[in-house]
C-alpha cells in the first residue's frame, strides 16, 4: 500500500518538474521573441531614419504632424476642458440625488451599496479631468510661441477660454473631491482626513479597516505593474521616435527616471516591511 502511494508522489512530482521545464521553456522563448522584436524595431527605424534623411521626407513628415498638432491643441483644450467639468458635476449630482433618496429609506442596503461604489465616479473623473487639463495647459504655455505661426484667429481666442475654462476645471474638481469626501464621511462617520491636508492619503488610509485596506494594497500593486509594463511601452516608443525623428532625449530620461523611482520604492519598502515582519 505504501509503495503505491509512494509511486504516485513520485509520479506527481515528475509531472510538476516536467510541467515547470515546459513553463520556463515558453518564457524563455517569449522573452527572446521580445527581444528580436525590439532589435528589428531599432535596426527597422535606424535604418529608415538614415534612408529617408537625405530625402527630406523624415522633415516634412514631422512638419506635418507638428502643424496637425499644433492646430488641434487649441481646441482639444477647450473640448477637454469643457466635457471634464460637465461629466464631474453630473456625476456628482447623481450621488447626491441618490444621497437624498438613501435618507429617506436609510434601511435600504442595497441603495447604500450602490451609493458608496457611484461616489468612486466623480472622485475618479475630477482626478483624470484635472490631470489631463493640467497636461494640455503646460502643453500650451511649452508651444505657445508656435501657435502664432499655425493656428487661425479663432484657434488662437479660444486659447483664453481653455485656460479660463482650466480653471473652472481646477477649482470644479477641488470642490467636488471635498464634497464627496465630506459625503462619505456621513456614510461612514469613522473615516478621518481633509483632501486639502497634503497628508491626506495618510489620514484617511489609517481611519480604514483592515479590509479596505487589503484592498486598497492590492489596487496599489495592480497599479504599479501597470505603470512598470506602460512605462517601458514609452520608453520604447519614445526611442523609436527619436531615431526616427531626431527628437530631444528627455523624454526617455523623464520616463527612466519614474522607471527608477517605482522599482526603488517599491523593493526598497518590501524589505523594510520584511525586516519589521522578522522582528515582530
Amino acid at each position: 500500500m505504501w509503495r503505491r502511494k509512494m509511486m504516485k508522489r513520485v509520479e506527481s512530482n515528475m509531472k510538476t518538474k516536467k510541467a515547470e521545464q515546459k513553463s520556463t521553456v515558453k518564457i524563455v522563448v517569449s522573452f527572446l521573441a521580445l527581444l528580436a522584436v525590439c532589435f528589428t524595431a531599432g535596426v527597422f527605424s535606424g535604418y529608415y531614419s538614415a534612408a529617408a534623411e537625405d530625402t527630406g521626407a523624415l522633415e516634412k513628415v514631422k512638419e506635418v504632424v507638428q502643424a496637425g498638432c499644433l492646430t488641434a491643441l487649441p481646441y482639444l483644450f477647450v473640448i477637454v476642458g469643457a466635457v471634464g467639468t460637465v461629466m464631474m458635476t453630473v456625476s456628482y449630482l447623481r450621488c447626491g440625488s441618490m444621497y437624498r433618496k438613501l435618507m429617506a429609506d436609510k434601511d435600504n442596503e442595497k441603495l447604500w451599496d450602490r451609493l458608496e461604489d457611484l461616489l468612486n465616479v466623480p472622485a475618479i473623473l475630477s482626478n483624470v479631468a484635472l490631470v489631463a487639463d493640467t497636461c494640455l495647459a503646460l502643453c500650451m504655455m511649452a508651444v505657445g510661441d508656435q501657435l502664432d505661426k499655425v493656428a487661425d484667429d479663432r484657434a488662437l481666442n479660444l486659447i483664453a477660454v481653455g485656460f479660463a475654462l482650466y480653471l473652472i476645471t481646477l477649482v470644479a474638481s477641488l470642490i467636488i473631491q471635498i464634497l464627496a469626501i465630506r459625503m462619505e464621511k456621513k456614510l461612514n462617520p469613522e473615516k478621518r482626513g481633509n483632501v486639502l491636508d497634503i497628508h491626506f492619503r495618510k489620514v484617511w488610509m489609517a481611519s480604514c479597516d483592515e479590509a479596505q485596506k487589503l484592498i486598497a494594497y492590492k489596487a496599489g500593486y495592480k497599479a504599479f505593474n501597470v505603470t512598470m509594463a506602460s512605462s517601458g511601452i514609452v520608453l520604447i516608443a519614445c526611442f523609436l521616435l527619436i531615431m526616427l525623428f531626431h527628437l530631444d532625449v528627455l523624454s526617455i530620461i523623464a520616463v527612466s527616471a519614474l522607471l527608477i523611482i517605482h522599482l526603488t520604492v517599491f523593493m526598497l519598502e518590501s524589505a523594510r516591511l520584511g525586516k519589521k515582519s522578522l522582528s515582530q
